[in-house]
This record gives structure tokens, C-alpha cells and sequence, in this order.
């Protein structure tokens, strides 16, 4: 059977519960990812408009890294479909679960 998903995404749908979001970019700062937003937003608002914006801080052997989640939208398909927009247009994004601490 051959899905209209992509793997990958397929697995996000399985993996992803509760509110789906949109995983755009990390820094080593909540601060830093303040300004990552500020360029996104500023720069492609027709994408980012309706979207709020959350954190998440990941610990790694480095220390931590804080990674940006815009959100929430309808489903898998729907961040998957956003996603390929912003991938269009050489940014990164990777469909992830809403959540996280308001930034």
C-alpha cells in the first residue's frame, strides 16, 4: 500500500499527542530564539499570523539547547503542509507537539 504521507511525517503522527506545532529553529538561549522569532514573524507573517510561539529546553552533555515551536495548527497534515512552504523558502521546520513555556 503506498501512503500519500511521508515516512517521516507518518511517524510524527504517531509520536505527536495533544496540539501539533511547528519546530522552526534552535539556539542556546531563550533570548536568542526572542530575536529568531522576531525575523520569522517579521519576515514571513503571512505563514506565522495566527501561530503563538512556545520553547522548549532540551539538556544536552553541551548544556542546554531551546528550541522554538510555533503553533498550534489543525494537525500532522496540515504543520506538514506549512512546512513545506517555509522549506521553500530555505527555512527549516519540522512538524513536533505544541508545547512548552510561552517565550
Amino acid at each position: 500500500m503506498i501512503s500519500a504521507q511521508p515516512k517521516t511525517e507518518q511517524a510524527k503522527a504517531e509520536t505527536i499527542s495533544g496540539p501539533v506545532g511547528l519546530q522552526l529553529t534552535s539556539a542556546d538561549s531563550p533570548d536568542a530564539l526572542r530575536l529568531s522569532w522576531l525575523k520569522l514573524s517579521s519576515g514571513h507573517g503571512d505563514v506565522f499570523q495566527n501561530l503563538d510561539v512556545r520553547y522548549r529546553q532540551i539538556p544536552t552533555a553541551k548544556g542546554n539547547v531551546y528550541r522554538l515551536i510555533a503553533g498550534p495548527v489543525a494537525d500532522v497534515a496540515e504543520g506538514a503542509r506549512i512546512c513545506a512552504q517555509l522549506k521553500a523558502r530555505k527555512l527549516g521546520c519540522t512538524v513536533a507537539s505544541f508545547a512548552g513555556e510561552p517565550l
